[in-house]
């Protein structure tokens, strides 16, 4: 497999983004477990590359790979952790990794801002 992130999610990590509270993104080996889950319980053939977590629960998000190539198409997902089929397992699915941001990261962001996390980082 093409082991190359879709380049939105490359500029974004290189840029200094790795977290928007609740959300986290995670490097290649850490969104594996996640990978090998959304196999197991899949109910089609597609498989995605995770790059992110939710803190809160077990969300995730990962981008679609087609041909062994990942792609720009970001899966929103929330696996049960059994091996049987979920047909609820996906949350939604969006065009590309800016429209996850905008669509899940930063409502999610929004909901989870406060004055207390101010005094960490001011």
């Amino acid at each position: 497999m093409n082991a190359a992130w879709p380049l939105s999610f490359r500029w974004a990590r290189a840029n200094g983004l790795n977290k928007l509270i609740p959300w986290h993104f995670l490097t290649d080996e850490q969104g594996s477990f996640a990978d090998e889950q959304f196999n197991k319980e899949r109910t089609d053939l597609r498989e995605v590359r995770t790059f992110a977590k939710r803190q809160d629960c077990d969300d995730f998000a990962g981008f679609l790979v087609v041909d062994g190539i990942i792609t720009e198409r970001v899966i929103y997902f929330h696996p049960s952790f059994t091996s049987t089929p979920n047909s609820f397992m996906i949350n939604s699915e969006h065009p590309d990794f800016w429209q996850f941001v905008r669509d899940v990261v930063i409502p999610d962001t929004k909901d989870w801002q406060s004055e207390a996390d101010l005094t960490k980082n001011p």
